[in-house]
């Protein structure tokens, strides 16, 4: 389109008293807002000779680029206040709580706590402003209101680099939000080293913008996937198994995703970064399931040779084995990292 633009949302501002009356508006109320920027934005871009023109409302898209609870304003917005708006083209999350906040030993955030709203991210009243009254439908789930292959979540595993919230959140989060809760059910996603907020946080990081301008401008998608055909056991195991004897054997896996000549990694799962990829040999391997490794947005102009245009990305794959457990019991013995 011949018009493009950059509009930031501060929907923040009227619980500044410089700015606003000090009030904390409810999720429902910034859904509005946004709704009502959108409206504007499509009366400035399609109004021809006085008029909305039609033909220029057929193209008119946005993109909504949405940091932590800003990305449950979106969805409340595509919800809720305006399902589906086909105004909006695709969605990007940085680190936003799709699932809610789980505090450390406690589980959910409490109802009860009201504490600057915090209860916006309690399971029951998530359910309230995203539309989701099945309690059999995950609070993650879109509500089939927006399609999840144009919604993407970018989650953060660096929990340490967070001191606000480490010690309420703890290990495999990105300190404020735990890597379960971050991503929209479905959606394409991808793991990125870097703490909720802060100067060396998801937003300002070059992994997020990297899988941001792809995801918006890319025209490649891939998805891989570890699909396990056999595991084999260390033999005193395996004749334990043949006994009858139950064998538990979790596996982790870590997954690094780059692009040629980058320095920075698109997609990052590793054991030390507690962020691996937990694998199961009953649900798994067994049960013959595939294990989602990475979803990579490319583009196929960003490199041009005399060969013509070409792709290039490099996918690091590391399995580590287990700690076995037969009948219950730790098994020791035949155990390699």
């Amino acid at each position: 389109p011949p018009d493009r633009a950059i509009w930031i949302y501060r929907y923040y501002e009227p619980v500044s008293k410089s700015l606003g009356t000090g009030e904390r508006p409810e999720i429902e109320d910034y859904a509005e807002g946004l709704k009502k920027l959108i409206d504007n934005l499509e009366t400035r871009y399609c109004t021809k000779k006085g008029a909305l023109d039609p033909k220029l409302q057929e193209n008119f898209r946005v993109y909504l680029v949405a940091h932590s609870m800003g990305g449950l304003i979106c969805r409340c917005l595509l919800q809720n206040v305006s399902p589906g708006d086909a105004r909006v083209d695709k969605v990007f999350t940085y680190a936003t709580p799709h699932g809610g906040i789980d505090l450390r030993h406690l589980g959910n955030v409490p109802d009860f706590l009201r504490i600057n709203n915090s209860e916006n991210f309690n399971e029951k009243r998530m359910r309230e402003y995203l539309d989701l009254p099945d309690k059999t439908v995950p609070v993650h789930s879109l509500g089939g209101k927006f399609r999840p292959e144009r919604f993407f979540s970018l989650i953060g595993t660096n929990h340490r680099d967070y001191s606000m919230a480490k010690w309420a959140i703890g290990p495999m989060s990105d300190g404020l939000v735990q890597i379960k809760n971050a991503y929209v059910e479905n959606s394409p996603r991808a793991f990125v080293h870097r703490s909720h907020s802060g100067h060396y946080g998801i937003v300002n990081s070059e992994e997020g913008y990297q899988n941001l301008r792809r995801f918006f401008f890319g025209n490649v998608r891939l998805d891989a996937f570890l699909d396990i055909h056999e595991i084999t056991l260390p033999a005193n195991v395996e004749r334990k198994k043949k006994d009858g004897k139950k064998v538990h054997a979790p596996y982790h896996v870590e997954v690094i995703g780059r692009v040629r000549g980058a320095r920075w990694d698109l997609h990052r799962r590793t054991i030390d970064e507690e962020s691996a990829i937990f694998v199961d040999y009953d649900e798994h391997v067994r049960a013959n399931k595939p294990v989602q490794l990475a979803s990579i947005f490319l583009t196929n102009r960003a490199r041009v040779t005399q060969q013509g245009a070409s792709l290039g990305f490099s996918l690091d794959l590391r399995v580590q084995g287990p700690e076995y457990q037969v009948a219950g019991n730790w098994f020791g013995n035949d155990h390699y990292d």
